[in-house]
């Protein structure tokens, strides 16, 4: 099951289809925008709960992770920033 705002304009469904992951859309200020049954299971919160939500209203702790600094930076300036904190694998 995929659920998603009307406004989002991307084959979620397709992408969630081929990966047995637990994803999630969120929109430049963390509000979920779509998300898979995979998802709603790992954060453990029912659909209605989670669609429009702020993703640190139930993922405090991700505002201080290093994945969530270089999310900020690709919001603020549109260009990834993948190296911080991240060490490169050969």
């Amino acid at each position: 099951m995929i659920y998603k705002t009307e406004s989002l304009n991307l084959d979620f469904e397709n992408i969630c289809s081929i990966t047995g992951d637990a994803l999630c859309i969120a929109d430049k200020d963390l509000n979920v925008q779509a998300f898979n049954k995979h998802y709603a299971d790992l954060v453990k919160l029912k659909p209605d709960q989670l669609l429009g939500i702020n993703a640190l209203v139930y993922y405090p702790e991700f505002e201080k992770s290093v994945f969530f600094e270089c999310l900020i930076h690709t919001v603020k300036t549109g260009q990834p920033n993948i190296a911080v904190g991240f060490k490169a694998v050969a």
